[in-house]
C-alpha cells in the first residue's frame, strides 16, 4: 500500500492568502474613491460649463441675469435654455450669483462657471 501526499492547501497557506488579498484590497480603495471623486468633478465642470453658456444667452436676450437657475428651464413653449438644471452630485449644490456667475463647492473646492477653480482653507 503506497501512502501518497496530501493535496490541497492547508490552513496557514490559505490565511496568508486572504491577508494578502486584504492588504491589496485596502490599497485599492482610496484609490477608487479618489477616481469616483475626479468624476465627480469633471461633470461639475461641465455642468457649470452648459449652465453658464445658458446664462449668458439669458442675458444677451434680456438684458439681465436670470434671477435664478430654473428661470433657465424651458417651458412648453420651448423658449428655454435648458430642458432641465443638471444635478450636482450629492452633497454638492448649483448656486447663482447676481452677476450670473454659477458655483459649485464639491470636496473644500469651489468651481465657478467662469472657468475658475478654487480651494478653501
Amino acid at each position: 500500500m503506497e501512502i501518497r501526499g496530501k493535496q490541497g492547501f492547508t490552513l496557514i497557506e490559505l490565511m496568508i492568502a486572504v491577508a494578502v488579498i486584504g492588504i491589496l484590497a485596502a490599497a485599492a480603495v482610496p484609490k477608487l474613491t479618489a477616481a469616483a471623486d475626479q468624476a465627480k468633478a469633471a461633470r461639475i465642470q461641465s455642468d457649470l460649463g452648459t449652465i453658464g453658456a445658458a446664462v449668458e444667452m439669458y442675458y444677451a436676450r434680456n438684458g439681465s441675469y436670470p434671477s435664478g437657475l430654473e428661470s433657465l428651464v424651458s417651458e412648453d413653449d420651448g423658449e428655454g435654455y435648458l430642458r432641465t438644471v443638471p444635478r450636482a452630485p450629492s452633497p454638492a449644490e448649483y448656486t447663482m450669483t447676481s452677476s450670473g456667475e454659477v458655483t459649485c463647492t464639491f470636496n473644500g473646492r469651489t468651481y465657478s462657471s467662469f472657468g475658475s477653480a478654487s480651494s478653501e482653507i
